[in-house]
């Protein structure tokens, strides 16, 4: 692996986030969605029974990233879209856990 590619943002590394907390993805629509342990949960508005609720809608990691333009932690930014359309790590608030072989 190239140092180009390790700065390239993965699932695992959304898990990784959300598994250590505080981390929060802000969406190509400028909503925000909390990242979680395996999935990330998004806060919208809807009808419930003929009345509007607050509803916390789960969506997977998977469907997610496309949408995804950037990441903070602690007010921190961790993450964010370049030009070429890649996510790419800043190097600031977030180390890369690599698996064990």
């Amino acid at each position: 692996m190239n140092a180009k590619n390790k700065k390239i943002v993965r699932i695992r590394d959304l898990r990784q986030l959300g598994l250590e907390g505080g981390a929060v993805a802000t969406l190509e629509n400028s909503s925000q969605v909390s990242l979680k342990k395996d999935v990330a949960i998004e806060n919208i508005r809807g009808y419930v029974q003929g009345e509007i609720r607050d509803l916390k809608l789960r969506v997977g990691y998977k469907e997610l990233y496309p949408r995804i333009q950037t990441i903070t932690r602690h007010d921190v930014l961790v993450a964010k879209r370049s030009q070429s359309g890649q996510l790419i790590l800043t190097g600031q608030g977030f180390t890369r856990k690599e698996k064990r072989k």
